[in-house]
């Protein structure tokens, strides 16, 4: 089948350039192990590949190593290591490392909780479009968590990731609607408006 050779082709092709060190070969040999053309998934391969791709500051490769690590997907589970490599790809910009990053903190997951380094990389996140970090940006607003509270930014934030479709984001700002909350006027069309797509979003 020639379709085939040539996908193989390519393969091959991929598979030379991640052997050479090319990050961006050895993240997608990575997602290749993980099954291919109905190929049984070799979870050693997966993980060497992100290995050698984090190592050269890959940072899609370095989430994704963080996040095996953290639920012991494929490997012992050595939270550390993966708050370690998650950190690592958020201090790189990827923007759902940022979310996952503050996330980690107000647990204490892998490291030593923080309400204000959550809060600190929560504003990344939200900044690059993260609808959950936009929606825990806002609680953390709402509450004083990890830093003053501001219930301008918590209405700014919970309305940007409500209408990105978050549902915990639409609950809460109908809430808001409902009492009257955060500079927000009683208001029972947007509150059932914003209850409604809670409804349909969750």
């Amino acid at each position: 089948n020639r379709g085939w050779g040539e996908l193989d082709a390519a393969v091959a092709d991929v598979q030379a350039a991640a052997q050479a060190g090319l990050p961006a070969a050895e993240y997608l040999m990575a997602e290749l192990s993980a099954g291919f053309r109905g190929r049984a998934a070799d979870q050693v391969a997966v993980r060497e590949w992100f290995e050698k791709a984090a190592a050269h500051k890959h940072r899609d490769a370095q989430l994704q190593l963080g996040l095996m690590y953290l639920t012991g997907f494929g490997v012992k589970r050595q939270p550390e290591l993966g708050f370690r490599w998650v950190k690592a790809a958020a201090e790189q910009g990827q923007p759902i490392a940022c979310e996952q990053l503050g996330s980690l903190y107000f647990a204490g997951q892998g490291t030593q909780a923080s309400e204000a380094e959550a809060f600190r990389w929560y504003q990344k996140g939200a900044a690059a479009g993260m609808l959950n970090a936009q929606s825990m940006l806002a609680q953390f607003y709402r509450n004083g968590t990890g830093t003053a509270t501001n219930l301008e930014q918590a209405r700014y934030w919970y309305e940007r990731a409500a209408k990105g479709g978050w549902p915990q984001a639409q609950f809460c700002l109908s809430q808001m609607y409902a009492l009257g909350e955060c500079g927000l006027s009683k208001d029972r069309t947007q509150a059932l408006k914003w209850l409604r797509a809670a409804a349909i979003s969750g």
